[in-house]
């Protein structure tokens, strides 16, 4: 007997369960249906609004672009600008220093002129000399002072004398045909 009432009981549960259970299944379904519509109800509104931010995000990225693309025009605007006022300055510098490269020239061409006036007076002084040496001597030290160079530009701070060496084979023999020719002429001044 107690087998049969388990047996009765165990089927009315599993009829009651199945009841039940066939309630809880289609809520279940019911819920899931809702659900899955809310879910794609909600999928859709993520959707529009993620499409949305799209079109901002697009609107953001495209105005930050803009915005950086005008600070790197002015960027290299001002670098450009910069750079000419670099060139601007490095001209005028190379202007006042080929100023003073010139007058600097100028200076020496006045002081070697000056100088040869001032040798062409030593000759004149050297003429009364007591002796051939003192002439030499005087003579080699104006030489010397002409042939002195201050400016490396060949053609404004050193004689014809030292760049051509056959000037300077015939400057010699000028020197000494003059020193000659002095000689002579003061030992006839001293008779």
């Amino acid at each position: 007997m107690k087998r049969r009432r388990r047996r009765r009981f165990q089927s009315q549960v599993t009829v009651d369960e199945a009841v039940l259970m066939s309630n809880v299944e289609q809520e279940a379904d019911n819920s899931k249906r809702n659900s899955e519509e809310s879910d794609v109800v909600l999928k859709n509104q993520q959707m529009l609004a993620i499409a949305k931010r799209c079109r901002l995000n697009k609107l953001e990225r495209q105005r930050f672009a803009l915005r950086i693309s005008k600070k790197i025009y002015q960027q290299r605007a001002s670098t450009s600008s910069w750079y000419l006022e670099l060139a601007i300055a490095k001209r005028c510098r190379l202007h006042k220093l080929i100023r003073q490269r010139f007058s600097f020239a100028l200076w020496i061409q006045q002081m070697l002129f000056a100088m040869r006036k001032n040798s062409s007076r030593c000759v004149k002084t050297t003429s009364w000399c007591k002796s051939n040496d003192d002439q030499l001597e005087c003579k080699s030290n104006v030489n010397q002072q002409l042939v002195a160079t201050v400016h490396s530009d060949e053609s404004y701070s050193r004689p014809a004398v030292d760049m051509h060496p056959v000037a300077k084979i015939q400057t010699q023999d000028n020197f000494s045909s003059s020193a000659k020719k002095s000689e002579v002429w003061t030992v006839a001044k001293k008779k």
